[in-house]
């Protein structure tokens, strides 16, 4: 099991999303590293909780650190990164 924090921009409203009877609220999060040669790479990690009733405040754009399982998988060539969050988190300034 990865236990990670990542920290970034959300890329889309959350959804609340219901499968087998249970509700959960998915979104995704970008999250930009830099590289020697300075160029910005964009990570997209698709992140999953309960708190459903967080829909409202999970705007896009909005700044947010998630604590979560990080569960990386290969679809189509490509790594994909799917978090199941334990805590979500509103990060910046007050008026974001």
């Amino acid at each position: 099991m990865i236990i990670a924090t990542i920290v970034g921009k959300l890329g889309q409203d959350a959804e609340v999303r219901e499968a087998n009877g249970h509700k959960f609220l998915s979104f995704s999060v970008a999250s930009n590293t830099r590289d020697k040669d300075g160029n910005t790479h964009t990570d997209w990690i698709r992140c999953t909780t309960n708190a459903e009733k967080l829909a409202e405040f999970l705007k896009k754009g909005k700044s947010v650190s998630v604590v979560g399982e990080l569960k990386p998988s290969i679809y189509n060539n490509t790594v994909q990164l799917d978090m199941r969050c334990m805590n979500v988190e509103l990060v910046g300034k007050k008026e974001e």
